[in-house]
């Protein structure tokens, strides 16, 4: 059996990945910027972590002077880099696999000896793509990515044994960049199959279609678009329901959407009760632009919703037939807006398929059989 550490500021998916390997007793240590206590609510021992808050609550009073200026805060690069020192000086170098997050890993790459299998998580899309389609849309080129960051990501990425891409079109443009395929790894993120659910007594019984979105309401997650396809098969029965923040690349256009009735802005909702919210709506829409892998298209299906989604949202993996959803072919506005047409004309049929659909997600996308599949592929690389 093979040991493991791993490092990330702030959270993301490792701890869900943590958590499954500390039960599987792969892993020997997550070395995290998150308070004690947050950790400890993924069932990792308290001998299994290492936590240093001192970066957590620098990169958050950083955030909050500057995130509003920049699509990066400005010392990203810089608390990012000063963890990674930090890591590369105290691991345990006697461990087998070294698991590293995109900028917060080529310190600790390098101090590592040739026995030690480097491998670098990507849950988005190689630095490069993801640049040159947010340029397309609109985005400073100049302020997508420290120039920095985008260096020591590319480093990384040279320096890393493998690849682990979290969804298809992630691992499609590493190909595109010229990343020779023998080093890249497909394993698609999971979803917390406790945590979401579908619940009936949520559901409301008024022949009201409600389309939703949940997340970061910003250009590259295709808000415009969303709203002017909805504007455009809006009737007395339909209501589009947005949860979660309203991102400045769009702040000054969505006000001017609010002023109509039926486009309801309800905040950012606990995590904790966000299936409450999926169970009494009935489509999920997410036509993003850019997207790594948009855990909320797993936690909408576990709760029962069928999902619209793009190419580039990491949605084709749960996709399987049209109960399940839909995978636009394209991101016009029409064709957005005959898909959520086709959609509310099944209201009775979604709200039937619901717990089937629920069922279905548990038992194909569980964290458990993410993370089983990549214990297997580690160790047939060691």
């Amino acid at each position: 059996m093979f040991t493991l550490s791993t490092s990330v500021l702030h959270r993301y998916e490792i701890f869900d990945i943590c958590k499954e390997l500390s039960i599987t007793g792969h892993l020997k240590k997550l070395y995290s910027t998150y308070p004690k206590f947050e950790i400890l609510k993924y069932q990792i021992p308290n001998e299994k972590f290492e936590n240093f808050l001192i970066y957590e609550l620098l990169s958050r009073f950083n955030d909050y002077l500057w995130s509003k200026n920049f699509y990066f805060s400005k010392y990203d690069f810089e608390i990012s880099d000063l963890f990674d020192q930090k890591i590369s000086k105290i691991i345990d170098k006697n461990i087998d696999v070294f698991y590293g997050n995109g900028g917060m890993c080529l310190n600790t790459f390098n101090s590592l000896s040739s026995n030690t299998l480097k491998v670098f998580h990507s849950a988005s899309m190689h630095i490069h793509s993801k640049k040159k389609l947010l340029i397309n849309i609109g985005y400073d080129e100049n302020k997508i990515v420290n120039p920095l960051m985008e260096e020591k990501y590319i480093k990384e990425i040279g320096s890393a044994d493998y690849i682990v891409c979290t969804s298809d079109h992630t691992y499609d443009s590493y190909i595109e960049n010229g990343i020779n395929e023998n080093k890249l790894i497909l394993n698609h993120s999971g979803i917390d199959v406790h945590r979401f659910k579908y619940d009936e007594k949520f559901e409301i019984f008024d022949n009201k279609f409600r389309f939703l979105f949940v997340g970061n309401f910003s250009l590259r997650k295709g808000a415009i678009k969303l709203l002017e396809a909805y504007k455009k098969i809006r009737n007395k029965n339909t209501e589009l329901i947005i949860a979660g923040t309203i991102d400045f690349t769009v702040k000054e256009k969505f006000h001017n959407y609010l002023k109509e009735e039926d486009i309801i802005y309800i905040g950012k909702i606990d995590n904790r009760k966000l299936y409450q919210l999926y169970s009494k709506c009935h489509l999920l829409c997410l036509p993003a632009i850019e997207e790594g892998f948009a855990k909320v298209l797993g936690e909408a299906m576990a709760s029962g919703l069928p999902i619209l989604c793009s190419k580039n949202s990491g949605g084709s993996h749960f996709i399987e037939d049209r109960s399940h959803g839909v995978v636009l072919d394209n991101l016009s506005i029409d064709y957005i807006a005959d898909h959520l047409s086709e959609f509310s004309k099944n209201l009775q049929l979604i709200v039937k398929n619901k717990k089937s659909l629920s069922l279905y997600a548990k038992n194909k996308f569980s964290w458990e059989k993410s993370v089983s599949k990549l214990i297997k592929i580690l160790s047939s690389k060691i």
